[in-house]
């Protein structure tokens, strides 16, 4: 529909000046989510005008994601902070949360496959909840910040080393109603470990903590449940 505009002017320029008058007035939206929207007005004498962009994200509400694609328009473009899933993808562009960020899997399979690890900034926070994660890469998830919080519930993890590491003060991890599968040779919770090789979660920082209810670890060798 955009061929059809032939020009871009501010709503109160239109004024029905020399006899030309709005007769149509209607809202396009110009991405997938409609947050990004224009006004079209049909004008009498059959041209079309339209209003500049504007783009409004909703705070409460989960935007879909169906690729890598549509997940880093939503996160970098627009900023959002909750994203639902409608199918599995793998992600493999470094994921930066700052500010609070929920991801709702929504039964399906997020792949972590960038060479960095998800990183949650100070005095930020990242939920995972409803579904499955992959993590591919040395480091999973990084709690780079100090207050900075990482949560996940009803997830079903699956890592190739660390699930998750802070080495800052006062942060948290956090997971309720999950399962972890590894094939380590000795799958470790630990918090202030000696030694973080073999460790599925590393918590270094003063204050910081790591809380694990109702969830169950799967390894080559046992069933493990805290």
């Amino acid at each position: 529909m955009s061929s059809l505009f032939k020009t871009d002017v501010k709503v109160s320029s239109i004024d029905g000046t020399n006899g030309v008058s709005v007769v149509d007035a209607r809202v396009i939206e110009l991405d997938k989510w409609g947050i990004t929207t224009q006004i079209l007005f049909t004008m009498s004498d059959n041209s079309y005008l339209t209003t500049a962009p504007q783009t409004q994200v909703l705070n409460d509400h989960y935007y879909e994601a169906s690729s890598m694609s549509d997940f880093i328009t939503l996160t970098q473009s627009y900023g959002v902070s909750k994203i639902k899933l409608i199918n599995d993808f793998t992600l493999s562009s470094v994921l930066e949360v700052t500010g609070d960020m929920v991801i709702d899997l929504n039964r399906n399979t997020l792949t972590y496959s960038a060479s960095n690890a998800i990183t949650v900034a100070e005095n930020s926070s990242l939920t995972f909840k409803n579904g499955s994660l992959a993590l591919k890469n040395e480091t999973g998830i990084s709690v780079a910040g100090a207050n900075a919080e990482l949560s996940f519930n009803k997830v079903n993890i699956a890592a190739s080393a660390v699930v998750a590491e802070t080495l800052e003060d006062n942060a948290s991890i956090t997971l309720e109603n999950c399962t972890f599968q590894t094939y380590q040779a000795s799958p470790i919770f630990a918090s202030n470990p000696s030694s973080s090789i073999g460790s599925l979660f590393v918590v270094k920082g003063t204050n910081s903590s790591l809380a694990i209810q109702s969830s169950k670890l799967e390894t080559s060798r046992a069933i493990i449940s805290a």
